[in-house]
């Protein structure tokens, strides 16, 4: 990925919904299994990790109540 595809990728993760965010987690999950070039793996297993992190960064917000 390239500095422009990691950006809008960011953006996304800022105003995704939650439905949003969730159904991005399960189409790289999908992607991952069917994809065979590593390099295009390691950017999808990037990516997921990014929603990862924001889904579970949503959950801890919502815990505390913020």
């Amino acid at each position: 990925m390239d500095k422009d595809d990691v950006k809008s990728f960011l953006k996304f993760l800022e105003t995704a919904n939650w439905t949003e965010l969730l159904d991005r987690q399960q189409k790289l999950l999908k992607a991952l299994q069917l994809l065979v070039h590593e390099d295009t793996k390691a950017d999808a297993r990037f990516c997921l990790r990014l929603v990862d992190d924001e889904i579970q960064a949503r959950v801890e917000i919502s815990s505390v109540g913020l």
